[in-house]
């Protein structure tokens, strides 16, 4: 689809939804109040605005395939290729339904040319009928309209009231009033439509994900990597200011090992009664793995060059599976032991997550995604 094309489309679903602010605002006897259908129809448009502006993958993923993001066109093609499989004992194959699946648009369009072909040929067995504009049913629909628009103009035209019981025609006339629903229509929406704007912003504008912040798995490009922004010969103090904000927060989080980044928790979220998930050295000869603390004290930070000391101790939790395997990590249960459960001194340095407390002696499952995702890019497990 041409990017004049693309705007069109835009365009027409923006008058869509121009038509359905409006007629969200009719009021009907008998009804409640509509579902705000509208708001999430420019929520919607805004988004797809967002992604054609930007030229985004998943624009062309649209234009390729409807049917990922709209349930009736997939539906629709689903039922088409049912039927083109009719009688099929090989439907179990993925790879052959899909062969399948990929030629229905062109029987679509080969179906269309014979449509074309045959249109309006006289051996053509396709069911349609051609509505002449001198037959009775259009001057039937033509006099009904009619009549009508002069009521309306004249100020004759009468509503049917809201009921749904009509013993008859005669009761049905008779029934009808004067009293219309209020005008709805208005030629400039500009108004509203940024309002409406406003309340979207408010609403997807929140700080939910503020308490699980250490479970993103964000990990920030190091200060040697970033680069200046060559594109701009002077940066303003403004941007200069948070660009320091940043590197300073990086850095607070930060630590060295040979020269390597490496992401760790908020030595903040350290807090006496807190659980600790840290990598650990386990046996003889000895293997790495995870282990499971319970905070008990927290040492004072001590500067020592140019990074700080930071210390806890824990009382470890022992693991119904071993702890040097990754299946620990969703299938082993931790418990506390009376004897076993020593408590030890630990670094935070080797802390991979904190947390408030265990799921059933369970890791709750945004650790386990925080250790899984640390494995893959500096192993955990060996």
């Amino acid at each position: 689809m041409k990017l004049n094309d693309r705007k069109k489309s835009t365009m027409a679903l923006y008058r869509l939804f121009l038509v359905s602010y409006m007629l969200k605002n009719v009021k009907f006897s008998g009804y409640g109040t509509p579902h705000d259908y509208p708001k999430m129809m420019l929520c919607h448009i805004l988004i797809m605005s967002y992604w054609l502006s930007s030229e985004l993958p998943v624009w062309n993923v649209m234009e390729n395939n409807m049917c990922v993001f709209n349930e009736e066109l997939g539906e629709t093609y689903y039922s088409v290729l049912s039927r083109c499989v009719l009688g099929d004992n090989i439907k179990s194959d993925f790879e052959h339904m899909n062969k399948l699946f990929s030629l229905l648009p062109l029987y679509k369009n080969v179906k269309d040319d014979i449509s074309s072909d045959t249109q309006n040929k006289a051996f053509s067995h396709t069911w349609h009928h051609n509505v002449q504009i001198q037959s009775e049913e259009v001057t039937a629909t033509v006099f009904f309209f009619k009549r009508l628009i002069n009521d309306v103009i004249d100020g004759k035209y009468r509503s049917y009231q809201f009921t749904d019981k009509y013993p008859s025609i005669g009761a049905c006339i008779a029934t009808r009033t004067t009293e219309y629903v209020p005008l709805v229509y208005q030629s400039d929406l500009s108004v509203e439509v940024t309002t409406l704007a406003a309340k979207i912003k408010k609403a997807i504008s929140t700080d939910f994900m503020t308490p699980f912040v250490n479970d993103w798995p964000f990990k920030p490009i190091p200060v040697r990597d970033r680069g200046r922004r060559e594109s701009k010969s002077v940066i303003s103090e403004e941007e200069d200011e948070n660009e320091s904000k940043v590197m300073d927060d990086y850095d607070e989080k930060h630590i060295s090992d040979d020269d390597v980044d490496v992401w760790k928790p908020l030595w903040s979220d350290c807090a006496v009664g807190k659980f600790a998930v840290l990598r650990c050295e386990i046996g003889t000869p000895s293997k790495f793995g995870v282990c499971v603390v319970k905070i008990v004290q927290k040492d004072d930070e001590i500067l020592n060059g140019e990074y700080p000391v930071r210390k806890l101790h824990g009382k470890e939790y022992l693991c119904t599976l071993s702890n040097i395997e990754p299946r620990c990590v969703r299938n082993g249960k931790w418990n506390w032991h009376s004897n076993r459960s020593i408590v030890e001194e630990y670094d935070n340095y080797n802390v991979l997550a904190y947390f408030d407390r265990l799921n059933e002696g369970y890791l709750p499952l945004s650790v386990a995604q925080t250790i899984e995702l640390t494995h893959t890019t500096s192993p955990v497990f060996y």
